[in-house]
């Protein structure tokens, strides 16, 4: 019996001795980590390893400022409670570059840190070079909705009300304009500048519009309230020297081109035009040496009526 209780006895004593080294050890664990942790944190805040200046290059229109103020609002804050997000070896990159993006009009932002507290930022601005409108321009004073579009076709931001015609503007029907998207590609943006130089050279317009239906057609829409009418494949030079074929029939030789409210090039070898204040449209003889537009099939040289469907097309137009 007194040999099971001194048994008892040293179980327990060694129980305790057990529980007083995991408490003891448990403890000093605790303080390493505590102290670590102080020391992460006093030693992350050291003015030699805190980002404490930012300088900024790039953009012409858009205030540094406001890139300035989108960079110390992606570096406030702290990982888990603990590091400062201005720590310079945790520098938050990606959101730095999120959040200079997300300003209207920047992109391409890019962030370095050229000493140890310090970060250097440049972006590129967009530069407008058209409007993609919901609708033409008209002699509304209310003006259209409308998003800025760089010489990619690219549409940035939304553009403030305009209601003059510094910008040409593109209009596709059943298409609302949208940020982030393009309207064209570089490629069409091209060809219509093209013809814009063209027409402005030798008839003294200027393309106000362009406009692309639901039937993949396009009307340019021209200073003077002058329309042109072609189909989206044309080709930009074969519609030109169609245009400037109109001025070589007898009956319009001497006219300017506000002479007409539309000229319809449409339909291969003919030509439909309209002049204003006439009642029907008429077909340009085939004698004229008319350009075909390269998608299109040649047609019969012999000119026929007009159908009726493509007349009340056009006049509407």
């Amino acid at each position: 019996m007194v040999f099971k209780q001194k048994n008892n006895f040293r179980s327990r004593r060694k129980e305790v001795r057990q529980y007083r080294a995991h408490l003891l050890w448990s403890s000093l664990s605790a303080c390493m980590v505590l102290l670590l942790g102080v020391g992460i944190w006093y030693g992350s805040r050291l003015p030699e390893v805190t980002i404490a200046s930012v300088v900024i290059s790039g953009g012409e229109t858009v205030p540094h400022e406001v890139v300035q103020k989108k960079v110390e609002m992606a570096l406030s804050g702290s990982y888990a409670l603990l590091i400062p997000r201005r720590f310079s070896y945790l520098v938050p990159y990606q959101d730095i570059i999120t959040a200079i993006n997300s300003i209207p009009r920047v992109h391409d932002a890019s962030v370095i840190r050229s000493f140890r507290n310090e970060l250097s930022i440049s972006f590129q601005e967009y530069v407008p070079y058209a409007l993609w409108c919901d609708r033409v321009l008209t002699g509304s004073s209310t003006p259209a909705y409308c998003l800025f579009v760089d010489e990619n076709g690219f549409a940035y931001s939304e553009a403030p009300p305009l209601l003059g015609e510094t910008f040409v503007r593109f209009v596709v029907e059943g298409k609302k304009p949208e940020v982030g998207v393009h309207v064209y590609d570089t490629e069409a943006l091209l060809r219509y500048r093209l013809f814009s130089d063209a027409i402005s050279k030798n008839h003294k317009h200027r393309l106000r519009a362009i406009t692309e239906t639901k039937d993949s057609d396009l009307i340019l829409h021209l200073s003077g309230e002058v329309n042109i009418l072609m189909t989206k494949s044309a080709d930009i030079e074969g519609i030109f020297q169609n245009i400037e074929s109109v001025f070589l029939a007898k009956e319009f030789k001497g006219k300017k081109l506000e002479s007409f409210e539309y000229i319809d090039l449409r339909f291969g070898n003919k030509v439909y035009i309209k002049e204003r204040g006439a009642g029907e449209e008429e077909v340009i003889p085939p004698a004229i040496p008319v350009v075909k537009p390269v998608a299109q099939e040649p047609e019969a040289e012999t000119p026929v009526s007009v159908p009726a469907s493509t007349t009340s097309s056009a006049s509407s137009t």
